[in-house]
């Protein structure tokens, strides 16, 4: 009877299938009543995994090969390696044939022999105990491992490296039954992690379990802040979010164990059942319990201001404020998942890779468009209203289509991103209230068009970045620079009138909005310049507007300029030198 037949599987090269017919035939093969079957079995087993590894079988000593990846070819490649053949000492001596004269027996090889199938059967009942049903104990699982490296044999080099390969696979194919065996695998075989040698990897992957193990039993703990989102990916996902109205956080726990499962530990998968349910139910848009929450907690504050605004209300004056406030909230979660939400999803499950390309960064044209027009909000209400619903589009496909920029440049992305953006909002409330007559006008089409570049600063610093070259980038510093340079002449005339006042304001908003993407690309020396001179900066016009001086819009509108003036000439030093591969 052949490996294959012995075994009760097709022939194959798959180990994880080889092991797994290996484990059913050892419940039904018992050493010590058929030691002569367990011997066969074993042997069926060390052939089938040689045939695995090298697509090689052996038999009486010698490897072959089975042919079926070289059906057809007349011709061998004698440069080929030779297949690998253990070592004489390792091997057990063939039987003799019965037309040949009986050899004599050598002891020496016999008492080998004899210890190595010791080994093999240690590492068997190692093998058993981790298929048992129910399963072994971790004491149980030592002391079967205490057993396998006690053996005689695995002084012998070579045996031992085959042993812990074997260990460390059984431990990698059957979690988390063999789970129990990982802490005593690493002390009695001196494992280290990030080694070097045939079995690194497969011994870094034993780590990376016991890793995820530590990682899954801090989960277990109550007093672990994500322990609520643990016990709710235990069971399948609910069919309505409603579930989780009174524990909120649960899903927010939940969606940060999947990404950390994902980025860290994949090891863990399978001791999560339900995940692939989890992970399409939290990527499936919905209306929040937060958005429930929030439509409750502002139904009846809306409901008092009203009540105490309004003159004479009358009794149904905070009724009707609450229900108005409630329903408003709710109708604007309704947009919020239905306009950006599901539109963003199919965007990117969908619709990114069959629409043209530009529509992923259209918006950046249509948000300078906005800056460059906003001075026809002065003189028109049409104009105003018209660049209104124009900003509102602008902002929701920036939402659909573009990213925030999470990157953690020098310092936590929304640390970052609230002082670059926070000039730019100051400057615009400190206009509206310096210059109302111009900046009211302005101001909203501005915001809209602020907001467009901070929905999309993700997309905006991809493109700098990594879709410009050094030239293009040299160039795009330059226009920035020549944006700046222009307010600023502008704002030399401002000094004797406020006549170019919109232009002025166009100009330094279009330059700091353009700089955002190239302030993180920027040594930290120059950042650090930038900041200090926009914050203390700050102080020094917020002084001056307080003192009543004529010159505070002047002093407003040059504080913004200097930002990218600044990040303009740190942008085209940087893209210079890499121009030139410094």
């Amino acid at each position: 009877m052949g490996a294959w037949e012995t075994l009760g599987i097709e022939r194959t090269r798959e180990e994880r299938d080889i092991r797994r017919a290996y484990a059913r035939k050892l419940k039904l093969t018992n050493p010590e009543d058929d030691p002569a079957g367990f011997q066969s079995l074993r042997e069926a087993y060390e052939q089938a995994l040689s045939y695995a590894e090298r697509g090689f079988e052996f038999a009486d000593g010698m490897f072959f090969s089975d042919g079926s990846e070289d059906a057809g070819d007349e011709d061998v490649d004698e440069t080929e390696e030779a297949p690998f053949e253990p070592a004489a000492s390792l091997r057990r001596p063939p039987a003799p044939r019965p037309d040949m004269p009986a050899q004599p027996i050598d002891p020496v090889a016999e008492a080998i022999a004899r210890e190595i199938d010791e080994a093999h059967a240690a590492l068997a009942r190692l093998a058993e105990l981790v298929a048992a049903d129910p399963p072994a104990s971790d004491a149980a699982l030592a002391l079967g491992l205490e057993a396998l490296v006690a053996a005689p044999a695995m002084q012998n080099l070579d045996m031992r490296a085959r042993v812990e390969r074997r260990l460390a696979q059984l431990i990698l194919d059957n979690p988390p039954r063999a789970d129990g065996l990982i802490p005593a695998a690493i002390r009695a075989m001196g494992w280290k992690p990030h080694g070097r040698g045939p079995l690194a990897s497969t011994i870094d992957e034993v780590f990376d379990r016991q890793a995820a193990l530590g990682y899954l039993r801090e989960l277990k703990l109550k007093r672990h802040p994500h322990h609520d989102g643990y016990r709710a990916l235990q069971a399948p996902p609910p069919k309505s979010v409603l579930a989780f109205t009174f524990r909120p956080g649960s899903l927010k726990s939940a969606r940060l164990i999947i990404e950390r499962l994902e980025n860290e530990f994949p090891a863990l998968e399978d001791d999560f059942p339900h995940l692939a349910a989890w992970s399409d139910w939290l990527e499936t848009p919905r209306l929040s319990p937060m958005a429930l929450w929030f439509a409750a907690v502002a139904a009846p504050v809306i409901g008092a201001m009203a009540m105490v605004s309004l003159a004479g209300p009358g009794p149904w004056g905070f009724p009707a404020g609450a229900v108005a406030g409630g329903l408003g909230t709710l109708l604007l979660a309704f947009a919020h998942l239905y306009l950006i939400l599901w539109p963003r999803r199919l965007w990117r499950t969908r619709w990114s890779w069959r629409l043209p390309g530009w529509l992923g960064l259209g918006w950046i044209v249509g948000g300078s468009f906005l800056v460059w027009a906003s001075p026809l909000a002065v003189d028109a209400p049409v104009f105003f209203w018209g660049l209104i619903g124009l900003g509102v589009l602008m902002v929701l496909w920036t939402a659909v289509t573009g990213d925030i920029d999470r990157r953690e440049a020098g310092q936590a992305w929304w640390l970052r991103l609230p002082m670059l953006h926070g000039y730019y909002l100051v400057w615009l409330m400190a206009m509206a209230i310096l210059a109302p007559a111009v900046m009211l006008p302005m101001g909203p089409v501005l915001l809209l068009a602020g907001l467009v570049a901070l929905l999309g600063s993700g997309s905006l610093a991809e493109f700098w970045l990594y879709r410009l070259s050094a030239s293009a980038r040299i160039i795009g510093a330059g226009l920035l620079l020549g944006v700046t340079l222009l307010g600023l002449v502008f704002l030399w005339g401002l000094f004797r009138s406020l006549e170019h006042l919109p232009m002025v304001a166009a100009l330094a908003a279009m330059a700091t909005i353009a700089a955002r993407p190239m302030a993180d690309t920027l040594g930290d020396g120059i950042t650090r310049v930038r900041h200090w001179v926009g914050w203390i900066g700050l102080i020094g016009v917020t002084n001056l507007g307080l003192a009543g001086s004529p010159f505070g819009v002047q002093a407003f509108c040059a504080w913004l300029l200097a930002g990218p003036l600044i990040v303009g000439v740190g942008a085209l030093i940087s893209a210079n030198q890499d121009r030139r591969g410094l």
